[in-house]
Order: structure tokens, then sequence, then C-alpha cells
């Protein structure tokens, strides 16, 4: 592929997080980021859902800052990713207060 762009990016980064590929997802989203490519809610969204399958709940949450900074933690997509990395995490009660601060549900 001659240019990438975002949508690029999220198309391997979901391609590599609903086969199994968690680990691998994340190091493509730094890879992204390194190449200059800010993330859409779509990216987010995948990266924390394959935080959840790892149950890494220090690297999900540094993404839940990137969400909040960003302004992309409004989007339903990023959020149900966090309610559900914080509830595979067992952080139960993350999980239920992002819950509760949805706009939409």
């Amino acid at each position: 592929m001659t240019q990438k762009n975002v949508v690029s990016w999220t198309a391997m980064l979901v391609g590599y997080g609903h086969n199994g590929f968690s680990e691998e997802d994340v190091k493509i989203f730094f890879e992204m980021q390194r190449n200059g490519f800010e993330p859409d809610h779509f990216t987010l969204g995948s990266v924390i859902s394959s935080c959840a399958n790892l149950a890494s709940l220090e690297e999900g949450a540094q993404f839940h800052c990137q969400a909040l900074v960003s302004g992309l933690i409004s989007f339903i997509t990023v959020s149900n990713a966090l309610i559900t990395l914080y509830g595979k995490c067992g952080s139960m009660e993350d999980s239920y207060q992002l819950f509760v601060e949805m706009n939409t549900r």
C-alpha cells in the first residue's frame, strides 16, 4: 500500500484484534502513532478491546486517559470498550461508573 491513513491502520488493527492477536494489535497501534497518525474512535475502541482481551488494566487505563484528552470518550465504541476492559479486569466499580456517565446507552 503506497499511502496509509487512519482507515487503513484501523482495518489492520481490527483484523488483528478480531483474530486473537491482541498483543500485535497494541504494537501496531503504537507503530501507527509513531508514523504520525492519530486514532479515531474505531481505532481507539479496537486497541482498548485488545487490552481487555489481554486483561491489561494498566495499559488500558492509559488508553482511557488518551480517550479523555482527545475527546473520543464521547463515542459509544470507546465507552463500550472501556466498560468491557474494566469489567474483564475485575474493576466493576470503574466499569459501572463509566456506564452511568455515558450520554448514550
